[in-house]
């Protein structure tokens, strides 16, 4: 109804909301009914109920880009009204607000990129881990290789010593035969 005009017909039926609605109820937005009914005023000309209803946004709202808009608006109406220092003082705020609201996006992207650098260095750490065991498992391998070859060498050196001691031996009982 406000956006097609007909403003005391969105004005009876938002003021009528407005006192069905409380803070605290869930699901009803309470700080929305006090926005429109701060632009309706504010269409009207009546800038005082407009900065009251705005003002109680303020004080119910704590988003703050909702407050950034609050604050515009009260700006705004000051300005209007020729009240400039308060105009500026809300400008003021406006800008305090969007620095706190950079400040929050910041800390939050800076947590956000900690949390991305701490998995990528567990992954990198995962990775090194797993190139290790696999260094390891190649050296075992190795080494047991080696101790396969060394044990088979010194085998095939004792059975050829073996092998060697009995020929000699039998040479020996033969040549006494012979003799």
């Amino acid at each position: 109804l406000f956006l097609k005009g007909e403003v005391e017909k969105a004005q009876a039926l938002v003021e009528k909301l407005l006192a069905e609605t409380h803070p605290n109820d869930e699901g009803k937005c309470y700080v929305c009914v006090l926005e429109l009914l701060s632009r309706i005023y504010a269409q009207e000309g009546n800038i005082e109920k407009a900065i009251i209803y705005t003002q109680k946004g303020l004080d119910e709202n704590k988003e703050l880009k909702d407050r950034i808009d609050l604050y515009e608006k009260m700006a705004g109406f000051y300005q209007r009204q020729k009240k400039y220092i308060l105009a500026f003082n809300y400008k003021d705020s406006v800008i305090q607000t969007k620095d706190s609201l950079a400040k929050r996006i910041n800390n939050q992207l800076f947590e956000t990129n900690k949390v991305k650098l701490d998995i990528q260095e567990y992954q990198n750490e995962l990775k090194l881990s797993k190139q290790k065991q696999k260094g390891e498992r190649i050296i075992f391998i190795l080494i047991g290789v080696f101790v396969l070859i060394v044990f088979y060498a010194v085998y095939r050196g004792l059975k050829n010593r073996i092998i060697k001691q009995r020929q000699e031996k039998e040479l020996a009982e033969n040549r006494k035969l012979l003799s």
